[in-house]
């Protein structure tokens, strides 16, 4: 289990962005006699268990070691296992005498949003209760198997609490084994406890005992989650986010006064004070809005030219009438530029018209070719299944050709033997001389030689024929060229030349 923990712990943060930088620490402790002691440094002894809003629950002064790979955290539990106390007894020869305890730090920081994660993971080996008729302690093995018991039963009192559902105080700080895993008992965790147990019937009662606990350990519902809590950067990017958003919030709000104002209406006071009409018109004046003003339907009372006839005016009221003039100019040339852009559209439509009935020409084209192709394909197929037909007749050619030459080469000789010594047995004579299915078999093969040279000539105008089909094939034209019909390259003709 620790392994594949391990490896799967490294390969997520193998996996992550570039953009997340991981920093792994690992410690390793024993709770023995109820007293804290780190086996990464023993001389680190009786440590006490402390509690922050930031940490949470920690062992004080506990060493940490950064870790690199998965190598390390094993050379860790080695030195760790290696300081843990254990001891002898009738029950086993290497019993633990303690509650042990791998701690694993994982913190995650993200160089994009200043973001910081922390995660823990805790592996506890729980020393097994030892009943003292069966183990035969004395003496210090005695005094460790009471502090052994003594915390196994709080941490019994401890999930009967978390399960009964009545019990208001659930003690915690009665152990220090249970203040360690206060978290991963009845707080925000994932907890995994696994039980072992005996087949023997000689243990049978602890057997039993375990079972019960573990099935009251499995009633208790954890509800994991993140407990997150911003750093300071991370509130600084989200201060930065809200103020742009106030500054676009605000000159938004600026242009609909100002488009108010022109249509002579009024603002209403905000709750700070009371802001006449003329006080928000010289402000929109003096500082203009970066963004331009959207154009708006406007239907003034008063064209430009009646308000520039009106000399008896205020002037505010002047400075008004010439805006909604103003504004009614904008917008009849918005209404030209409307325009404008309907005709675009329509263009452009018909233009994507003729570009989907070009392509629907170019895609029946293409239907024609692949047919084209798909045919090719087909007597290529035909013309290799004849030229392996033709080399499988070819080889058995070649076979009995072979067996024709050593038919030939006795022959051979047999006359020089004739030659050398005439006055040969009848018996040698008829045991050297051909047998009647060799005669057979070598006319048959002289008979079939004008066949075999007319099955060679055949293989080389198939395969003739394939090379051509193949150049035509692979050099057909592109359905870029299907509307102009071009014909193959010159490159292509001189390959066809050259096959």
């Amino acid at each position: 289990i620790i392994p594949r923990m391990v490896d799967t712990v490294f390969e997520k943060i193998a996996e992550a962005s570039e953009a997340m930088e991981f920093t792994v620490k690992a410690s390793m402790l024993e709770i023995y006699n109820e007293k804290i002691r780190d086996l990464l440094d023993p001389s680190k002894n009786n440590l006490n268990v402390r509690e922050e809003k930031q940490k949470g629950i920690y062992v004080d002064g506990l060493s940490e070691k950064p870790i690199g790979n998965q190598n390390e955290v094993y050379d860790i539990m080695k030195q760790g296992n290696d300081n843990r106390a254990v001891g002898c007894t009738n029950m086993n020869a290497q019993s633990s005498r303690s509650h042990s305890i791998f701690y694993l730090s994982i913190i995650m920081n993200d160089l994009e949003n200043c973001s910081c994660k922390t995660g823990k993971l805790y592996l506890v080996d729980l020393a097994g209760s030892e009943m003292i008729s069966k183990t035969g302690a004395k003496g210090q093995t005695l005094e460790e198997a009471k502090g052994i018991n003594k915390s196994l039963t709080m941490l019994g009192r401890v999930i009967n609490a978390l399960t009964d559902g009545k019990s208001q105080y659930v003690p915690y700080r009665d152990s220090k084994l249970t203040r360690i895993l206060q978290e991963a008992l009845g707080g925000n965790s994932k907890t995994c406890l696994i039980i072992t147990a005996s087949p023997s019937m000689y243990n049978a009662v602890e057997t039993l005992s375990t079972c019960r606990f573990g099935m009251r350990a499995k009633s208790i519902k954890n509800n994991a989650k993140v407990n997150k809590q911003l750093t300071v950067e991370e509130l600084k990017l989200i201060v930065a986010k809200l103020e742009k958003t106030l500054v676009v919030k605000g000159k938004r709000i600026q242009q609909l006064e100002g488009f108010i104002i022109h249509l002579g209406g009024t603002i209403p006071a905000d709750e700070e004070g009371t802001k006449s009409l003329e006080e928000t018109e010289a402000s929109v004046a003096e500082e203009p809005s970066e963004k331009p003003v959207p154009p708006l339907e406007l239907n003034p009372s008063k064209p430009a030219s009646e308000s520039a006839a009106e000399g008896d005016l205020p002037v505010e009221a002047k400075t008004l009438e010439e805006r909604r003039g103003e504004t009614q100019i904008i917008v009849v040339g918005d209404e030209v530029d409307v325009q404008r852009n309907k005709e675009k559209v329509v263009d452009l439509e018909n233009q994507k018209r003729d570009i989907g009935n070009d392509m629907d020409t170019l895609f029946e084209q293409l239907k024609q070719e692949r047919d084209i192709v798909k045919n090719k394909d087909k007597k290529i197929n035909e013309l290799k299944d004849q030229l392996k037909n033709a080399e499988t007749q070819d080889e058995k050619r070649k076979k009995e050709n072979t067996a024709l030459m050593k038919l030939i080469l006795n022959l051979k000789k047999q006359a020089a033997a004739k030659a050398v010594s005439p006055a040969t047995t009848p018996s040698n004579a008829s045991t050297q001389s051909p047998t009647p299915n060799d005669s057979a078999l070598l006319h048959k093969l002289l008979a079939d030689s004008k066949i075999e040279t007319q099955v060679k000539e055949h293989i080389r105008t198939i395969a003739v024929g394939i090379e051509l089909l193949d150049c035509l094939l692979y050099t057909s034209p592109s359905p870029r060229d299907l509307s102009t019909s071009r014909m193959p390259s010159s490159a292509c003709k001189k390959k066809k030349k050259k096959k």
